[in-house]
């Protein structure tokens, strides 16, 4: 056992100092060459310029679908700056720009492209998206008015007592895409 500790901490200094060396080079390696990395991040599609459907009299007959659509983002940096862009996820954005349906027509189904974008410096590169289109279906736009029915459920306690609810208005106006409205 006396061996072993003699062994142990014979030249301690320098086997200390070899452990800081080889740490201080590990660091400065991983600083300095700072290797490139791809990560995916999942994002909501964002819709733009929506109104230039609805100034015409048309809407987009999928747009719920469209609204719940997630994109799947590959992008390629250096580690830290994949760490600063995991840190700070709305930097990345995905968006479809319906201002590109200027000519749509009622009954068109139109693929558009999805934009990503990253803010926070151009050292990311997008490698992939997933989709890389959308499918937009153009469905006039309906108004109809709907009346509100007021229901109660429920049973109060015996020494609760309720006025008679009253309505501040009697119908609702819902628009949206005519063979939802319908």
């Amino acid at each position: 056992m006396k061996k072993f500790q003699e062994m142990l901490f014979k030249d301690i200094g320098w086997k200390l100092l070899s452990i800081a060396i080889a740490t201080i080079l590990w660091f400065m390696v991983i600083n300095i060459d700072q290797p490139v990395d791809t990560r995916s991040y999942t994002r909501p599609l964002s819709l733009q310029n929506i109104e230039v459907l609805t100034d015409r009299q048309m809407t987009v007959g999928n747009l719920e679908e469209l609204r719940a659509t997630k994109v799947t983002i590959k992008v390629k940096a250096q580690r830290t700056a994949l760490d600063r862009l995991s840190q700070n996820p709305e930097w990345l954005q995905a968006s479809v720009d319906f201002s590109q349906l200027n000519h749509a027509s009622i009954g068109d189904t139109i693929s558009l492209p999805i934009d990503v974008s990253v803010q926070g410096g151009n050292t990311y590169g997008i490698s992939s998206k997933s989709p890389g289109t959308v499918e937009i279906v153009i469905e006039p736009l309906s108004q109809k008015e709907f009346p509100i029915e007021l229901i109660m459920t429920g049973v109060l306690p015996e020494d609760v007592y309720l006025s008679e609810p009253t309505l501040s208005q009697n119908t609702v106006w819902v628009s949206g895409p005519a063979s939802t409205i319908q």
